[in-house]
């Protein structure tokens, strides 16, 4: 048995859509491991992370109640029983903190910058967050292979919250990232220059064409601000795929 949804997007992820950040999962979890999905939506990446990881745990951090829930049933349907789904968000303290969701639903536009919500009609849930080195230093003592960061500007914080098991593990890193969302004062450049300081080499994940070394990235080619929806055009990419320097393509 398997839920028809997540296993859809999960082909369409590894054979389409995110078909070079999956693959630099599936060889980073060779050998199986730990993989901790940090924004993980509808979950994209979590039917691929539960088999390659050879039994080893995978967590799931997802802030909005409904899909967690949602991700909760879709992965008991579908035989996950691995995957471990936190209705959390990550950031680099522990509390409580304003998640901006667009719309009158979910979204996959959520973020814990203030800065969405004059950008889009929001509405505003409160949310339990932590670091991920908190939860980790609890929960998570074998490596971590794999972490995947989907959260719409809000990067810069998770990876502070999370530097000690950067730092011990050197996980692979697939991190989303775009100038719209940054905060002032933030741009993908200095994030990726900030992130390559920890000991990797980034890429950015360009469907259909090979993979670009990340210095190479530019704002105005490659995320272009061109009409409706232009999020959603064929030439915008905001993956990136950080690999520790000592196994940098």
């Amino acid at each position: 048995m398997f839920d028809v949804k997540l296993l859809s997007r999960a082909l369409k992820a590894r054979w389409r859509d995110q078909a070079h950040e999956l693959g630099a999962v599936k060889k980073a979890m060779a050998d199986g491991g730990i993989a901790i999905d940090v924004g993980a939506n509808k979950g994209s990446y979590l039917y691929s992370m539960a088999r390659w990881s050879k039994a080893a745990p995978v967590y799931a951090f997802e802030p909005q109640r409904v899909l967690a829930d949602y991700l909760r049933t879709a992965c008991k349907i579908s035989g996950l029983t691995n995957v471990h789904i936190e209705n959390l968000a990550l950031s680099d303290k522990a509390g409580e903190l304003d998640l901006y969701v667009p719309g009158d639903s979910t979204s996959p536009g959520a973020s814990l910058e203030p800065g969405i919500a004059d950008k889009t009609d929001c509405h505003k849930e409160t949310v339990k967050v932590t670091s991920l080195d908190t939860y980790a230093d609890e929960r998570i003592q074998a490596p971590v292979r794999v972490i995947k960061i989907d959260v719409e500007g809000h990067e810069l914080a998770v990876i502070k919250g999370a530097l000690r098991l950067i730092q011990r593990d050197k996980p692979l890193l697939i991190i989303e990232c775009e100038d719209r969302h940054l905060p002032a004062g933030q741009t993908v450049a200095s994030f990726i220059r900030l992130v390559e300081s920890l000991g990797y080499s980034a890429t950015l994940a360009m469907r259909g064409k090979a993979e670009l070394p990340a210095r190479e990235f530019a704002t105005n080619l490659h995320q272009k601000q061109a009409g409706e929806r232009f999020w959603d055009a064929k030439d915008y990419y905001n993956n990136f795929i950080f690999r520790p320097t000592e196994l940098a393509l």
